[in-house]
């Protein structure tokens, strides 16, 4: 009796694990199009991933191709503060009044005063940041014409840009790339060469310098030097740390100025100033003059198209260059 109940007890079980197997087949056949569809909304997502990475490469692409301005780059940044520094050491009194702005790049880049700096070149074409500077064994004459063959130019804000008839957004063909690449043609117009000494040979600091910087093409009837005029002009340096002492190495000759002559007539100033040399005036204008083209200049900032007011940074720093001038004149007159 006992063992007819067992045998019915393991007929029961073979009989329930039948029947599992059969749901669990079922379930299996059910499930398969759910995985189909599972796979294709996959497939469908690792499409989507790869437009995405599509659009990243793009980006790579755009990252790779975007130029620092030249107030923008870390290396001019601490060029053009350098230039700053020197020429306050050189002098005693500061190139611009930076108020209480906290980018004086960017201040000096919007300046209504020319400022460029230029650097000289070694037989390898390598930057040379060893210009001889006061006390070298060189010639007084320093002014040679170098017709812009071994001129690097390492920084040219807007004014100084406009003073050699380029816009502010071509200043690459002007300005040596900070990779050391020369500068290059843009939408198909030619490099500018300037001709302005890379040394200062026993002097640091020189005031109403004049010198023609640019050539005309003889070819070209529309084409007229261009000579700055009353410029000042200083080695820059920078002090660094070595062997237990401070040790200078100069690492170029800065230019600034706020007028330059257009051929032999025109007198121009930043900011589209243009007016007519007075016949039997030579090419160093007076202080007056300077005096009446910077006041001209505050006039365009103000009532031109920047309409800029009495506290903006460009405004005031041109403002203080106006009294620098007319402290200046008011000393001549003194004498």
């Amino acid at each position: 009796m006992v063992q007819v109940k067992l045998s019915a007890f393991i007929a029961l079980i073979l009989s329930w694990s039948i029947q599992a197997e059969a749901f669990a087949f079922q379930s299996l056949k059910v499930s398969s199009p759910s995985s189909t569809t599972t796979s294709q909304l996959f497939a469908k997502k690792k499409k989507k991933s790869s437009k995405n990475d599509k659009n990243q490469k793009k980006g790579f692409a755009w990252a790779s191709s975007f130029k620092l301005k030249p107030f923008e780059a870390q290396a001019t940044r601490e060029l053009v503060v350098n230039a700053l520094s020197s020429f306050q050491g050189r002098t005693g009194q500061p190139l611009l009044d930076v108020g209480t702005s906290t980018d004086i790049p960017k201040l000096l880049w919007d300046a209504p005063l020319a400022i460029l700096i230029v650097s000289e070149t070694t037989a390898t074409g390598m930057l040379n940041n060893n210009v001889p500077t006061a006390g070298d064994d060189e010639s007084e004459d320093d002014d040679h014409d170098d017709d812009g063959k071994s001129v690097i130019v390492k920084y040219a804000n807007k004014a100084a840009l406009e003073t050699v008839g380029l816009p502010p957004d071509e200043y690459e063909r002007l300005l040596t790339g900070l990779d050391g690449t020369a500068p290059s043609d843009q939408n198909g117009k030619h490099v500018i060469a300037i001709n302005l000494p890379t040394t200062m040979t026993n002097k640091l600091f020189q005031n109403k310098y004049t010198k023609k910087m640019v050539k005309c093409d003889k070819e070209n009837d529309d084409d007229n030097d261009i000579t700055i005029v009353d410029a000042q002009r200083w080695v820059i340096e920078r002090s660094s740390f070595l062997g237990g002492k401070f040790v200078s190495t100069t690492v170029g000759v800065a230019y600034a100025w706020n007028d330059w002559m257009i051929g032999d007539s025109v007198v121009a100033s930043p900011g589209g100033v243009r007016r007519e040399q007075p016949v039997g005036m030579d090419a160093s204008s007076s202080l007056q003059d300077r005096i009446d083209s910077q006041g001209a200049a505050i006039r365009e900032l103000k009532q031109g198209e920047q309409g800029l007011g009495n506290k903006d940074p460009l405004v005031m720093s041109a403002v203080a260059e106006l009294l620098r001038l007319k402290s200046l004149l008011e000393d001549e007159q003194s004498k």
